[in-house]
């Protein structure tokens, strides 16, 4: 069942690739696989249908991700989707790949 938080996630992470494939990032949305990383995905709620992402290219979820453990889990991501890890310069700063953050934070 979609959630109308889980809809506007989706949402948000469609139109920000697709205003990225607009300014040179892949060009081709189905550009796939991407490899797409949810750093803390139990600090989102349990509620929410991540699946739909899996249709996106590969995606791995980590319940929970400490920032000294961030560098070395995204060095080969495209989009990490993120709550309450902080990005900066000694998170993400290492990750050449990197052409996407989603944050799912509210309020």
């Amino acid at each position: 069942m979609f959630t109308l938080s889980n809809v506007l996630f989706f949402l948000v992470l469609f139109l920000a690739c697709i205003i990225s494939g607009l300014v040179g990032f892949g060009s081709n949305i189905l550009a796939l696989p991407f490899l797409s990383l949810f750093l803390d995905v139990k600090t989102i709620g349990e509620d929410i249908d991540l699946s739909v992402f899996d249709t996106l290219g590969r995606v791995t979820r980590y319940p929970f991700s400490l920032p000294a453990e961030v560098p070395e889990r995204i060095a080969d991501a495209d989009v990490i989707i993120v709550n309450k890890i902080p990005v900066n310069e000694s998170t993400v700063g290492s990750a050449a790949g990197l052409k996407l953050v989603c944050v799912t934070a509210t309020g």
